[in-house]
Protein backbone atom coordinates (compact mmCIF):
# COMPACT_ATOMS: atom_id res chain seq x y z
CA UNK A 1 0.00 0.00 0.00
CA UNK A 2 1.39 3.78 -0.53
CA UNK A 3 -0.03 5.10 2.53
CA UNK A 4 1.88 2.34 4.87
CA UNK A 5 3.84 -0.15 5.06
CA UNK A 6 4.18 -3.54 6.78
CA UNK A 7 3.15 -3.83 10.50
CA UNK A 8 1.95 -0.27 10.60
CA UNK A 9 -0.52 -1.11 8.00
CA UNK A 10 -1.67 -4.57 10.11
CA UNK A 11 -1.94 -2.64 13.01
CA UNK A 12 -4.05 -0.45 12.38
CA UNK A 13 -6.24 -2.59 10.41
CA UNK A 14 -6.37 -4.52 13.28
CA UNK A 15 -7.10 -1.78 15.42
CA UNK A 16 -10.16 -0.82 13.13
CA UNK A 17 -12.06 -4.29 12.94
CA UNK A 18 -10.58 -5.78 16.12
CA UNK A 19 -12.44 -9.10 16.07
CA UNK A 20 -12.06 -9.82 11.84
CA UNK A 21 -9.50 -12.45 10.51
CA UNK A 22 -6.66 -11.13 9.02
CA UNK A 23 -4.08 -12.61 6.85
CA UNK A 24 -1.35 -10.44 6.17
CA UNK A 25 -0.46 -10.87 2.30
CA UNK A 26 3.62 -9.24 2.23
CA UNK A 27 6.84 -9.43 -0.34
CA UNK A 28 8.94 -9.24 2.76
CA UNK A 29 9.91 -12.76 3.75
CA UNK A 30 10.95 -11.78 7.48
CA UNK A 31 10.40 -14.58 9.99
CA UNK A 32 11.31 -11.77 12.68
CA UNK A 33 8.32 -10.02 11.15
CA UNK A 34 6.17 -12.60 10.36
CA UNK A 35 6.12 -14.21 13.75
CA UNK A 36 5.44 -10.47 15.14
CA UNK A 37 2.62 -9.53 13.12
CA UNK A 38 1.16 -13.16 14.09
CA UNK A 39 1.77 -12.51 18.11
CA UNK A 40 0.10 -8.95 17.49
CA UNK A 41 -3.46 -10.83 16.20
CA UNK A 42 -2.97 -11.45 12.41
CA UNK A 43 -4.04 -15.21 11.75
CA UNK A 44 -1.70 -16.15 9.18
CA UNK A 45 1.73 -14.56 7.22
CA UNK A 46 1.78 -15.01 3.57
CA UNK A 47 4.90 -14.27 1.14
CA UNK A 48 3.58 -13.45 -2.43
CA UNK A 49 5.01 -15.69 -4.86
CA UNK A 50 5.31 -18.61 -2.63
CA UNK A 51 1.29 -18.43 -2.25
CA UNK A 52 -0.77 -20.58 -4.57
CA UNK A 53 -4.65 -21.34 -4.75
CA UNK A 54 -4.73 -24.42 -2.55
CA UNK A 55 -2.50 -22.33 0.35
CA UNK A 56 -4.55 -19.08 0.61
CA UNK A 57 -8.00 -21.12 0.49
CA UNK A 58 -6.34 -23.15 3.92
CA UNK A 59 -5.05 -20.21 5.46
CA UNK A 60 -8.96 -18.36 5.10
CA UNK A 61 -10.56 -21.38 6.11
CA UNK A 62 -8.21 -21.77 9.22
CA UNK A 63 -8.45 -18.42 9.85
CA UNK A 64 -11.96 -18.22 10.01
CA UNK A 65 -11.99 -21.49 11.93
CA UNK A 66 -9.73 -19.37 14.62
CA UNK A 67 -11.48 -16.50 14.95
CA UNK A 68 -14.97 -18.75 15.68
CA UNK A 69 -13.06 -20.64 18.09
CA UNK A 70 -11.70 -17.31 19.92
CA UNK A 71 -15.28 -16.11 20.00
CA UNK A 72 -16.69 -19.10 21.41
CA UNK A 73 -13.62 -19.29 24.03
CA UNK A 74 -14.37 -15.35 24.98
CA UNK A 75 -18.13 -16.13 25.29
CA UNK A 76 -17.15 -18.97 27.83
CA UNK A 77 -14.84 -17.31 29.43
CA UNK A 78 -17.38 -14.54 30.38
CA UNK A 79 -19.82 -17.08 31.63
CA UNK A 80 -17.49 -18.52 33.80
CA UNK A 81 -16.07 -14.90 35.36
CA UNK A 82 -20.21 -13.73 35.66
CA UNK A 83 -20.62 -17.46 37.53
CA UNK A 84 -17.78 -16.61 40.03
CA UNK A 85 -18.75 -13.25 40.75
CA UNK A 86 -22.22 -13.63 41.56
CA UNK A 87 -22.42 -17.11 42.93
CA UNK A 88 -22.89 -16.75 46.96
CA UNK A 89 -20.38 -19.67 47.64
CA UNK A 90 -16.84 -18.71 48.24
CA UNK A 91 -14.85 -19.75 45.12
CA UNK A 92 -11.04 -19.88 45.30
CA UNK A 93 -8.21 -21.37 43.01
CA UNK A 94 -5.26 -21.73 44.68
CA UNK A 95 -1.27 -22.89 43.09
CA UNK A 96 0.48 -26.01 44.43
CA UNK A 97 2.13 -24.18 47.23
CA UNK A 98 -1.35 -23.19 48.77
CA UNK A 99 -1.10 -19.43 47.44
CA UNK A 100 -4.35 -17.87 45.91
CA UNK A 101 -4.18 -17.35 42.59
CA UNK A 102 -7.88 -16.25 42.08
CA UNK A 103 -10.93 -15.75 44.41
CA UNK A 104 -14.39 -15.20 43.80
CA UNK A 105 -16.59 -11.89 45.52
CA UNK A 106 -18.16 -14.18 47.87
CA UNK A 107 -14.43 -14.19 49.53
CA UNK A 108 -13.16 -11.28 49.42
CA UNK A 109 -15.67 -9.74 50.93
CA UNK A 110 -15.35 -12.41 53.95
CA UNK A 111 -12.02 -11.53 53.90
CA UNK A 112 -12.75 -7.88 54.05
CA UNK A 113 -10.53 -6.55 50.42
CA UNK A 114 -11.61 -4.12 47.99
CA UNK A 115 -9.96 -6.59 45.16
CA UNK A 116 -9.40 -9.50 44.47
CA UNK A 117 -6.27 -9.36 43.42
CA UNK A 118 -5.32 -8.33 46.92
CA UNK A 119 -5.36 -12.24 47.92
CA UNK A 120 -3.39 -13.37 45.41
CA UNK A 121 -0.04 -15.04 46.44
CA UNK A 122 -1.39 -15.14 49.83
CA UNK A 123 -2.43 -18.32 52.14
CA UNK A 124 -5.33 -18.83 54.47
CA UNK A 125 -2.56 -18.08 57.31
CA UNK A 126 -3.11 -14.80 55.74
CA UNK A 127 -7.03 -14.69 56.81
CA UNK A 128 -7.20 -17.31 59.52
CA UNK A 129 -5.96 -18.46 62.13
CA UNK A 130 -3.30 -20.36 62.80
CA UNK A 131 -5.48 -23.71 63.84
CA UNK A 132 -7.94 -23.23 60.64
CA UNK A 133 -5.15 -22.48 58.10
CA UNK A 134 -3.48 -25.86 59.27
CA UNK A 135 -6.70 -27.67 59.00
CA UNK A 136 -6.94 -26.63 55.48
CA UNK A 137 -3.51 -26.75 54.30
CA UNK A 138 -3.53 -30.57 55.33
CA UNK A 139 -7.08 -30.79 53.40
CA UNK A 140 -5.42 -29.28 50.46
CA UNK A 141 -2.38 -31.37 50.82
CA UNK A 142 -4.84 -34.17 51.11
CA UNK A 143 -6.81 -33.44 47.63
CA UNK A 144 -3.46 -32.49 45.50
CA UNK A 145 -2.15 -36.19 46.62
CA UNK A 146 -4.72 -38.26 46.55
CA UNK A 147 -7.08 -36.39 43.87
CA UNK A 148 -10.30 -37.07 45.65
CA UNK A 149 -12.79 -34.02 46.43
CA UNK A 150 -13.40 -33.40 50.22
CA UNK A 151 -17.13 -33.54 50.33
CA UNK A 152 -19.64 -32.55 52.70
CA UNK A 153 -17.34 -30.80 55.51
CA UNK A 154 -18.25 -28.01 57.32
CA UNK A 155 -16.21 -25.85 59.07
CA UNK A 156 -16.48 -23.34 61.96
CA UNK A 157 -13.65 -20.60 60.68
CA UNK A 158 -11.67 -18.46 62.86
CA UNK A 159 -10.74 -15.44 60.75
CA UNK A 160 -6.69 -13.57 61.67
CA UNK A 161 -8.55 -10.71 63.53
CA UNK A 162 -11.22 -13.22 65.35
CA UNK A 163 -14.26 -13.31 63.74
CA UNK A 164 -15.81 -16.27 63.61
CA UNK A 165 -18.27 -17.93 60.34
CA UNK A 166 -18.97 -21.20 59.46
Amino acid sequence: LPDSHGLETFTRAHAAAFDVPIIVLSELDDEELALQTVQLGAQEYLVKGRVDTFLLHRALRYAVGRAQAEAQLASERELLHTLLENIPDRIYFKDRESRFIRINRALMELFGLSKPEEAYGKTDADFYGAEHAQDALHDEIQVMETGQPLLGKVEFETMADGRRTW
